[in-house]
């Protein structure tokens, strides 16, 4: 992901979370101006579900501390290696985070 500011803008960038995890020297979001980016959010769950439920509870982690909440995400691109096999569990769970669990 490439993002760019208009010449002679000056941005700052802050970091989630300060400092970078053990995983890895990378941050799970930069934050740029009002715009919190996330990439690479993954799970290693074996199940689908739960995968998904995972990765969704970071991603409100990770925003929750960047001083926002999933509720103000504007755009999501996901991967998946099988969609035909997944797209159940990703339809449930992203219906849930979407409208909320009732719960």
């Amino acid at each position: 992901m490439l993002v760019l500011t208009s010449a002679g803008t000056a941005m700052s960038q802050e970091r989630f979370p300060d400092p970078p995890p053990a995983h890895g020297l990378y941050s799970d979001a930069v934050r740029v101006g009002d715009l919190v980016l996330l990439s690479g959010v993954v799970s290693g769950d074996p199940d689908p579900a739960q995968q998904f439920r995972g990765i969704f509870e970071r991603i409100d982690r990770i925003l929750q501390e960047a001083g926002s909440g999933l509720d103000q995400i504007v755009d999501m691109t996901t991967y998946h290696v099988d969609m035909h096999e997944h797209i159940d569990a990703f339809i449930e769970v992203t219906v849930i985070v979407a409208v909320g669990d009732g719960g």
